[in-house]
Formats: C-alpha cells, sequence, structure tokens
C-alpha cells in the first residue's frame, strides 16, 4: 500500500497494474492473429506503386481478436505456454 497526500490528509490506496513476466515466451507477437484476420478477409489491401496499404475496420478486429483470444490465450505472445 502507498499513502497519497491530499490536502494534507493522508489516505490509503491500492495500486493494481498488469505486467508480463519477464521470460521469453511472454514477448508480443500480433503476427498469429494478423495472419487470421487476412485469412477471414478482414483486411483490404490497396496497392501503391510498388508497396501495398492494408486497411482495416477497427471495430471487426476488436471482436475478432477479443473472440480469438477468449479461445487461446497465448495467441498474442511467442509462447509456448509455462508453469509459473
Amino acid at each position: 500500500m502507498d499513502i497519497l497526500l491530499q490536502i494534507k490528509k493522508k489516505k490509503k490506496i491500492h495500486w493494481i497494474y498488469f505486467a508480463r513476466i519477464l521470460r521469453d515466451e511472454t514477448f508480443s507477437n500480433g503476427f498469429r492473429i494478423g495472419i487470421k484476420a487476412l485469412k477471414k478477409k478482414l483486411y483490404m489491401r490497396l496497392v501503391l506503386g510498388k508497396s501495398m496499404i492494408y486497411i482495416i475496420d477497427y471495430r471487426k478486429f476488436y471482436n475478432f481478436s477479443k473472440y480469438l483470444t477468449k479461445k487461446n490465450k497465448w495467441l498474442t505472445v511467442d509462447g509456448p505456454k509455462f508453469k509459473t
């Protein structure tokens, strides 16, 4: 617990925050979820010169990602699963 000073009064507060476990398996990796979105045709691809621009509807991708991560919580990190 930390103490926060507010107008000469002390108030106890609790800090809750989330951080990844510092292991190689927990590095963020969005490629697998991106490939799944490409297969579902959520991305639009536009050719611009010699390169391409990908466009996706944020709300559709958010809902898609939420659905997939409920099924597999390790989808957005390198993995494999480990016991803590």
